[in-house]
């Protein structure tokens, strides 16, 4: 349908789940780093953030497995096609020959470790950064090896490297940051600790995003088609760094100002906190999502008026959670 196969679907998919789970653990490590040093209410904060990051990575691995899963028993029906700059099938299911052992390796020891969780969990708390450690050196790999030309250094296979693993600083830091600030968005105390370190977060997601950039410069004299998704990729990077340079900026000093006075943010403010997160996190899912169907027939009209409706209704369903953040506060005043 529009030029898509269902292959290039479940690749997609596979790229968001190994996208947030590789940044889940990369933060969460570095939550646990920093708790070490730290004591009391920001020890506690740190570290009760590594730990609701272990859901998120439960989420993006179930993504992941899932999706592999799916290729696995679809490949052998697929029809051998491919196009010039892009992975072809047969690129694709080398990659996916070659990281089968991986792949099952690293379902099986992930699902062993989080049974053994509810098992010892107090155990598996002591050695969580170790997990959390090894998980995004495992997931960096995957990632990056998304497809497969047969030549370890070639100009193509760099380009791929790099176009698979920014993914973890870009697209899976944002749905990262939007799933913590959803989580702390009622919680002075955590918000008090835990949002100091987003300037430094929005920093490597800019970090991300400069990665994606020189890949192309492996391939710049083959990788640049004058298409709809060309000039859509290029409208939506425009709209990062605009909202991007917002967000890092006059939002978090607002934040970070806020919270030092004590207070949450609140009214507008709240829904401009939205709008941006909602704007960042579909941007990225979006430019993602036109890497892994390069053969789309959809307009640039037509993938332009997705894009709104999606962030539209982003924005819609977080004035809904503040709505029913509003209705909590109240009930809890009458209590």
């Amino acid at each position: 349908m529009f030029g898509m196969e269902l292959y290039e679907f479940f690749n997609f998919t596979r790229q968001v789940g190994l996208a947030l789970a590789g940044a889940t653990c990369l933060w969460a490590f570095v939550f646990l780093w920093r708790a070490r040093k730290g004591s009391g209410e920001k020890k506690e904060a740190l570290e009760w953030a590594a730990n609701r990051l272990l859901l998120g990575f439960c989420v993006a691995f179930a993504t992941a497995a899932s999706s592999w899963f799916l290729l696995w028993n679809i490949w052998p029906v697929l029809a051998h096609e491919g196009i010039t700059l892009f992975p072809s099938g047969q690129e694709y299911r080398s990659a996916f020959l070659l990281t089968v052992p991986l792949y099952i390796g690293w379902i099986v020891c992930t699902l062993g470790a989080l049974v053994f969780r509810t098992l010892r969990k107090e155990m598996f708390n002591r050695y969580i950064p170790w997990f959390f450690g090894a998980q995004f050196l495992i997931v960096f790999v995957l990632i990056s090896l998304y497809a497969w030309t047969g030549n370890v250094l070639s100009n193509e296979q760099l380009f791929y490297y790099f176009h698979g693993f920014h993914s973890i600083f870009t697209l899976g830091t944002v749905l990262t940051l939007d799933f913590l600030f959803l989580s702390t968005r009622t919680a002075l105390l955590l918000q008090r600790y835990l949002f100091p370190f987003f300037p430094t977060i929005s920093k490597i997601i800019f970090v991300g995003l400069g990665l994606d950039s020189l890949s192309v410069f492996f391939v710049f004299d083959t990788a640049v088609e004058f298409s709809a998704r060309f000039f859509m990729a290029q409208t939506v990077v425009g709209i990062l760094i605009i909202n991007g340079t917002f967000m890092a900026g006059w939002l978090t000093r607002k934040v970070l100002n806020g919270l030092r006075e004590g207070h949450l943010l609140e009214g507008k403010w709240r829904y401009i906190a939205g709008i941006t997160g909602a704007v960042s996190a579909t941007s990225w899912v979006t430019i993602t999502f036109i890497d892994f169907f390069p053969h789309m027939t959809l307009s640039y009209f037509q993938l332009f008026s997705m894009y709104i409706f999606v962030i539209l209704f982003g924005i819609l369903a977080n004035s809904a959670i503040v709505l029913l953040d509003k209705r909590q506060i109240f009930k809890h005043k009458e209590t």
